[in-house]
């Protein structure tokens, strides 16, 4: 069972009026006058209130206290019914039924308790975030002049507010900064009407009033349903987009975007305008309304047309020229990708159509003494796997180059050689045999080789 609820029960505990001091009585309904402290919006359900109190009576009494005049009340609690009542007695042509009826009595109140019984008389009611500000409001102005009047509260006044509300104080700041703050009449009847949420409210409360009448204007002109991240967005629009576009007019038509885009922390990483920005020329959010610069197309390298750069082509090419100069070397395609450091079915895979890395194709063109544009069908002419190095300007030049072979060439037996290791190191070498080393490393370490440079051939 749920707490039962007394309006004098609440009245005894919050105002000091003894339940003793109240009764029920009939009073006629041309004596009982609506309250001008009650704040509370009528029952949008007029009709239907009327005909249940037609068809089931007066379950609940008013609550009233006495009026200004003799014989006189006026209305606490149950505004609704109360007019709900009189129309039926004017209706039915004054019927006796409805001219009379059963109210609660309270005793006479002061201003401030008599405003304090109508908002605890309309405790259960269920109440928007408006409502409830405008009870804190009415709540606070009565503890200030009981304050005043020298009355002792303990406290934080706001602290005894949010007490008998049931709310937090946290929400009783956000609510009292939507009032004070939320400052176009719009925003404030779609808060009161809840077609904005309080979080959205409170957002837009935090605005400039200019901002809020924009953003308004906005919201009506791209019939959007405000969200906290729509107030967020079109405050940054407002701040730091153009507002007075040249080609519209009004704010930058590409400001929701540009924002989206190019705003970053707490600036635009942009001009902020197309018509000033450098780089419109190339920017993906560029403005509709700032023609971009046509820029001519560059001539089409004739080479392109080349049936050789046919991708197709490239492919057979360079897998029929690596057999090719592989064969000619004498060597299996084991003991020549274990020549040049390769696994046999990576080296494999080449010959038979794949194209190795771009950090493989000078291996391959100097171990086989050939050029890449050779391995690739530019030319047919194999070439010189390594070009003579140029010597220092200050050195004299030899009388005659000397040729560089692969190690897939043997030397003569007992030659006088230089040989080049894959390490890049030249060191001098009499060759001996496949079997012989030279300073420790085998002759399959070798990556070319020259005969020594005879007396001729020196440099003089």
């Amino acid at each position: 069972m749920g707490e039962t609820y007394s309006v004098a029960d609440v009245l005894a505990q919050q105002l000091g009026v003894s339940k003793s001091d109240t009764g029920l009585r009939s009073i006629s309904i041309a004596r009982i006058a609506p309250n001008k402290r009650n704040f509370y919006p009528r029952v949008e359900d007029f009709e239907g209130l009327k005909d249940s109190i037609q068809a089931n009576g007066l379950l609940e009494p008013l609550t009233v206290v006495p009026g200004d005049g003799p014989n006189t009340y006026r209305l606490i609690s149950g505004e609704n019914r109360y007019r709900a009542i009189r129309a039926l007695y004017e209706e039915s042509g004054f019927d006796r039924r409805w001219e009379e009826v059963t109210c609660l009595v309270l005793p006479a109140m002061t201003e401030e308790q008599e405003q304090c019984a109508v908002i605890e008389s309309n405790r259960q009611r269920k109440k928007s975030g408006a409502l409830l500000a405008e009870e804190a409001r009415k709540l606070t102005e009565i503890y200030v002049k009981r304050k005043e009047a020298g009355e002792e509260l303990p406290g934080r006044i706001r602290d005894r507010v949010a007490e008998a509300l049931k709310v937090s104080s946290t929400k009783l700041a956000t609510l009292n900064a939507i009032q004070e703050n939320l400052a176009v009449p719009g925003f404030v009847r779609d808060w009161k009407e809840e077609r904005i949420s309080e979080s959205v409210a409170y957002e837009i409360s935090k605005l400039d009033r200019e901002t809020q009448y924009r953003l308004l204007d906005w919201k009506i002109d791209n019939h959007r349903t405000l969200t906290i991240g729509d107030v967020k967005t079109f405050d940054r629009m407002w701040n730091h987009c153009k507002r007075s576009c040249p080609h519209t007019g009004g704010l930058c038509p590409n400001a929701e975007r540009m924002i989206r885009d190019k705003f970053r922390v707490d600036r635009l990483s942009c001009a902020g305008c197309c018509e000033y920005c450098l780089s419109r020329l190339y920017c993906a959010t560029a403005c509709q309304y700032v023609p971009k610069e046509e820029q001519p197309e560059p001539e089409r390298n004739k080479a392109l047309e080349d049936p050789r750069l046919d991708w197709k082509n490239i492919k057979a090419c360079f897998q029929a020229r690596l057999q090719h100069a592989r064969e000619q070397t004498g060597l299996s395609r084991k003991e020549f990708a274990e020549s040049i450091g390769e696994y046999p079915a990576t080296y494999s895979a080449w010959e038979n159509g794949n194209l190795p890395g771009c950090d493989r194709m000078p291996k391959l063109a100097l171990a086989l003494g050939v050029t890449t544009d050779y391995l690739f069908g530019l030319t047919d002419e194999p070439g010189a796997a390594v070009p003579q190095p140029e010597p220092a300007a200050e050195e004299a030049q030899p009388a005659a180059p000397l040729a560089w072979y692969p190690a897939t060439v043997k030397p003569e037996l007992g030659q006088d050689i230089i040989v080049v290791d894959f390490a890049g190191v030249a060191d001098d070498f009499i060759y001996r045999g496949d079997d012989l080393l030279y300073h420790g490393f085998p002759w399959s370490d070798v990556a070319f080789w020259t005969p020594a440079p005879t007396e001729a051939q020196q440099p003089e």
